[in-house]
C-alpha cells in the first residue's frame, strides 16, 4: 500500500531558520571550534550555521528500518528561502538500496555556491544530499566523522515523517524507544515485529510519537501478538491523529471498543472469539477483518455488521475473511444501508449462495469491486451480478468457487465491458487428480473444495478490451484456453496441470507477465513461443486483493512451488518451516520403482551455507518421513518395516583430521580456515556414496565437535533404508572430486536464506559453543562468510531450491 503524502501542521519547512537550533549543549573542556573543527587558540571561525527542513532516514543495528519523505535544506540565512517540495522519497534498508515512492525532488545547487556554506569541508547542500542517500547503518557512521556531520545527521533524523522498522526476536523495548526519539517528526510508522508485541510496545509508540497518524504492526511466526482489546481502545482514544491502523495477530484481542473521529482505515487479522465489537468511527472509510479459522469461533458476525452499519456510515470498502461467514450476514449487511459502499470483500464465507448475490445486488448497485471467494455461488449468481453492475463493476473475484463452471466465467467477461480485473483460481477444478493438490489441514476449505466439483474438463473462451490480469491459478479441469484481450498484461496459469498446449491461443500483444508454476514444460514452451514480450515467469498461487496486499492468507498448499524467473528451478516456501518440513516428507514417500529392488536407495543432496538450517530441515523431514512411511508401507512394500526408511547422512563426517591438518605446510592457516573445502575429504564421501548405490548399505563417520574429530563407522545406513539425505556444504560444487559428488544424487535441494541472516545464526552458535564474541566475529569474516558466498553460488545446480524461515 502507498501512502500519499499530507501537509501537516509544523513543517519544519515552515520553521524560522533561527528557531532550529540543533546545536548541542557546549561541553566543558572543548579546545576545538564547533563549526570547522580546528583548534580554537588564535582561530578565527569563517563559517556559519545552516539548517534543514524535512528527510527521511532511519537506523538499522539489528534491524532494519525505512523511513521516507526527504526535502532539501533551505537557504542560508542571507538568502530568501524557496518554496519547499512535497515530493516523497523513501530508502528501503531491507535491501539497502533506495526506493522511490515518488520522483526524486530536484535541488537547486546554486543556494550553496558561496564557500561559506562549508560544513566540514562539503558544502551543506551537497553534504545533505549524500548523507540521506546512506543506509542508516553508514548514516551512523558518518555522524562520528566530525560535529558538521553529526549536525546534519541528526537534521536528517529529525526531519523524518515515514520509519519502516523490523525488530528482531528478543529485541528490547527501550531499544525500539531509541529510535524512535530520533525521529520526533514521525508521522507513519511501520513495524514488522519477530519478537512479541505487548502494552509495553504500544506505550512506547505513544509517548514517542504524538504525531503519529499510520501506523501499521505485522508479525512474523516468531512473534506473539500480546495486545489485548482494552489497550488498543485506550491507544486508538489517544492517538487523536491516527487515520490508519493495521495490525497482525490479534489472537488475544478477545474484545474491543473503538472510538476516534480521525480514524479512517483500520485492518485487523487473525481474530478469534471477540465477546464484544464496538466500531464508534464515523470517518471510517475501510475495514478489514480476518478472523482465525477455527470451528469454535463464537464471533457474532451479524450483530458486528449491525453496528457497523449504525456508527461507520461512512464506510467505503469492506472486507471480511472468515468461514463462518453466512447468508444471515450478508442480509445484515444489506441492511446496514452503507450508501458510499464500492469495494465488497466476503472471503471464505461457503455458506454464501446465490441468495445473498441477490442481496448485495438489491442493496449495493454501486459496488466497483465484488471479491466473493471461497463462497458458493453458481453460475446463476454471476448472472445476477452482471445484470446490477455492468456499468460500475471492474474487478470482480471469484476464486475457491468450486460450483462456478468456464461458461460462468465467459458469460462475466462478455456482460461485464469495465472488467480489469478477474479472478477465477480453483473454480475449474479436475475431480480426477490423483495428487495431493487439495489436501488442507482447514476442514472447512477441504469440505469446500471436494463439494460438487466438475466431472468434465472445460474450454474458456474470453474475448475483452479493457481486461489487464486474469488468473486462472488451480484450474486443473481447464485443458482449452483462448484469450482475445489487447490490454492484458498479467495472465496467472500456475498449477493449470491439464492445459493442453496445443488448445492453448493468446493474442494479447500488451502482456508483460505470465505466470505458469506447476505447469508442463510444454506449456510453458508454447506461452513463449506465443508471447513476444514477456517470457514465461513462476510465481507463488495466492489469494490477493487487487490492492496488492495480502489480505487473505490461502491454504498451505498453494504456496509449495515457486519457480525463478532465469532457470526453472522450483522454489518451496512457506509460511512456517512445519510446512515445508511436511511437503518435503510427502515428496519424499518411495515410489514404486524404488520400492521393487530392496537394495535400491532414493539419496537427496542437501546444501547450503551455514546456519541456513541444513541439518534441522534434514532431521525434520526424516522425523516425518519415517512417521508417514506406515501408511504407505503395506501397499508399496511388504518387504520394508514401517519404521526407521530414512536416515541423515550428514558430511560432516568427512573432515580432514587434526592431525592431517597439522601435516599441512601452514598448520595455524588450515585450523583457522578449518570447514572450507579442502578441509574436507570429498574422495571419501564420493566412495561411501559408491557403495551404498552398489551394495545397499555402509557405515559412514560422524563427527564430534567434542573433540574436534571425525567417528569412523559411526553411522549405519542399512538395507531398510529407502531414503537417505546427505546434507552439507559443497555437495554440489563443480570443481574437482565435488562435481562426482554431485552427479551421486536422484534429487538436489538447496536450503538458502539471506546472507546477513545466516551469520547471524552462525555467531550465536559460535558464542553457544563457548567462543569469546570478538572471536567468534573474527572467524565469521576470515572464515565462514567467504565458504558460505562460495556455496551461493552452487545453488544454481539444485533441482529444488527451500527458503529458510527464521526458527
Amino acid at each position: 500500500m502507498q501512502y500519499h503524502h499530507q501537509q501537516h501542521h509544523a513543517s519544519p519547512s515552515a520553521t524560522p531558520i533561527s528557531s532550529l537550533d540543533f546545536r548541542p549543549a557546549k561541553r566543558r573542556g572543548s579546545y576545538n571550534c564547533g563549526r570547522c573543527g580546528l583548534p580554537k587558540k588564535g582561530h578565527s571561525c569563517h563559517l556559519t550555521t545552516t539548517s534543514s527542513t524535512s528527510t527521511t532516514t532511519t537506523t538499522t543495528s539489528t534491524f532494519n528500518t525505512t523511513p521516507s519523505a526527504v526535502r532539501p535544506p533551505p537557504a542560508p540565512p542571507r538568502q530568501q528561502q524557496p518554496s519547499s517540495s512535497h515530493l516523497r522519497r523513501a530508502l528501503s534498508f531491507d535491501d539497502i538500496d533506495i526506493r522511490c515512492d515518488s520522483p526524486e525532488p530536484e535541488f537547486h545547487h546554486e543556494l550553496f555556491e558561496s564557500d561559506s556554506d562549508l560544513v566540514g569541508g562539503l558544502p551543506a547542500g551537497c553534504l545533505w544530499e549524500v548523507l540521506r542517500r546512506l543506509p542508516p547503518t553508514r548514516l551512523l557512521s558518518a555522524a562520528r566523522v566530525c560535529k558538521g556531520w553529526r549536525d546534519t545527521a541528526k537534521r536528517l533524523w529529525r526531519a523524518a515523517e515515514e520509519l519502516r522498522l523490523r525488530v528482531p526476536v528478543r529485541a528490547q523495548v527501550g531499544f525500539v524507544g531509541s529510535v524512535l526519539q530520533k525521529c520526533p517528526g514521525l508521522v507513519r510508522l511501520n513495524l514488522r515485529m519477530e519478537s512479541d508485541v505487548d502494552a509495553t510496545m504500544l506505550a512506547c509508540i505513544a509517548f514517542s510519537c504524538p504525531n503519529l497518524e499510520m501506523m501499521e504492526i505485522s508479525t512474523s511466526d516468531t512473534a506473539v501478538n500480546r495486545i489485548t482489546g482494552d489497550e488498543l481502545g485506550r491507544f486508538v482514544a489517544d492517538k487523536r491523529c491516527l487515520t490508519s491502523l493495521k495490525m497482525e495477530g490479534c489472537t488475544n484481542v478477545g474484545g474491543f471498543v473503538l472510538c476516534s473521529t480521525s480514524l479512517s482505515t483500520l485492518w485487523l487479522s487473525d481474530l478469534q472469539s471477540l465477546s464484544k465489537m464496538v466500531f464508534s468511527c464515523p470517518n471510517l472509510k475501510e475495514i478489514s477483518l480476518e478472523f482465525y479459522r477455527q470451528e469454535n469461533d463464537s464471533t457474532d458476525l451479524t450483530s458486528m455488521v449491525d453496528g457497523l452499519g449504525i456508527s461507520c456510515p461512512r464506510l467505503q470498502n469492506v472486507h471480511i475473511a472468515s468461514v463462518h461467514l453466512s447468508h444471515a450476514v450478508v442480509l445484515a449487511l444489506a441492511a446496514a444501508n452503507l450508501r458510499g459502499l464500492r469495494m465488497l470483500s466476503l472471503v471464505l464465507g461457503s455458506e454464501i449462495t446465490d441468495a445473498s448475490v441477490a442481496a448485495i445486488a438489491s442493496s449495493y448497485s454501486k459496488l466497483e469491486l465484488l471479491d466473493l471467494s471461497g463462497s458458493s455461488i453458481s453460475d446463476s449468481g454471476i448472472g445476477m451480478i452482471c445484470n446490477v453492475y455492468p456499468h460500475t463493476l471492474s474487478r470482480l473475484l471469484l476464486a475457491l468457487c468450486p460450483n462456478i463452471t468456464s461458461s460462468g466465467i465467459q458469460f462475466a467477461t462478455a456482460q461485464l465491458p469495465l472488467l480489469e480485473l478477474m479472478d477465477c483460481g480453483m473454480t475449474i477444478s479436475d475431480p480426477n487428480s490423483q495428487e495431493s493438490y487439495y489436501e488442507s489441514s482447514d476442514p472447512e476449505l477441504q469440505k469446500m473444495f471436494n463439494n460438487k466439483l466438475h466431472l468434465i474438463y472445460q474450454k474458456l473462451i474470453i474475448k475483452h478490451n479493457r481486461l489487464r490480469r486474469l488468473s486462472l491459478w488451480g484450474c486443473s479441469g481447464l485443458d482449452a484456453l483462448y484469450l482475445n484481450c489487447p490490454e492484458l498484461n498479467e495472465l496467472n496459469l500456475n498449477s493449470c496441470t491439464n492445459l493442453h498446449p496445443e488448445r492453448l491461443l493468446l493474442q494479447c500483444p500488451n502482456i508483460e507477465s505470465v505466470h505458469a508454476s506447476g505447469c508442463h514444460k510444454k506449456l510453458v514452451g508454447a506461452i513463449q513461443g506465443q508471447v513476444s514480450n514477456a517470457a514465461a515467469e513462476n510465481n507463488i498461487p495466492c489469494k490477493r486483493l487487487p490492492d496488492g496486499s495480502k489480505r487473505v492468507q490461502v491454504p498451505s498448499f498453494l504456496h509449495q512451488v515457486l519457480c525463478s524467473q532465469n532457470k526453472d528451478i522450483p522454489i518451496l516456501e512457506a509460511r512456517c518451516m512445519d510446512e515445508v518440513y511436511d511437503a518435503l516428507a510427502r515428496r519424499l514417500l518411495p515410489t514404486s520403482a524404488v520400492a521393487s529392488n530392496i537394495s535400491a536407495k532414493y539419496i537427496v543432496g542437501l546444501a547450503g551455507p551455514p546456519g541456513a538450517g541444513k541439518s534441522t530441515l534434514a532431521a525434520e523431514v526424516v522425523r516425518r518421513v519415517n512417521k508417514l512411511w506406515p501408511e504407505k508401507a503395506c501397499s508399496l512394500d511388504s518387504q520394508v518395516e514401517p519404521a526407521d526408511v530414512a536416515i541423515v547422512l550428514p558430511m560432516d563426517g568427512f573432515h580432514l583430521y587434526r592431525s592431517q591438518l597439522d601435516a599441512m605446510e601452514d598448520p595455524e592457516e588450515a585450523h583457522a580456515r578449518r570447514g572450507a573445502p579442502w578441509t574436507f575429504s570429498p574422495s571419501l564421501l564420493l566412495n561411501c556414496l559408491k557403495n551404498l548405490r552398489k551394495q545397499g548399505s555402509v557405515y559412514a563417520p560422524s563427527f564430534d565437535h567434542g573433540i574436534g574429530d571425525p567417528i569412523e563407522d559411526d553411522i549405519f545406513v542399512s538395507l531398510q533404508h529407502k531414503v537417505v539425505i546427505v546434507e552439507g556444504n559443497y555437495i554440489f560444487l563443480e570443481e574437482g572430486i565435488w562435481k562426482d559428488v554431485s552427479c551421486m544424487f536422484d534429487e538436489k535441494w538447496f536450503i538458502w536464506v539471506d546472507l546477513d541472516i545466516a551469520m547471524q545464526r552462525v555467531l550465536k552458535r559460535h558464542i553457544s559453543t563457548g567462543k569469546a564474541p570478538d572471536v567468534a566475529k573474527w572467524r565469521i569474516e576470515y572464515n565462514d562468510r567467504p565458504n558460505a558466498e562460495l556455496i551461493i553460488n552452487s545453488k544454481k545446480n539444485a533441482d529444488l531450491l527451500i527458503r529458510s524461515i527464521d526458527f
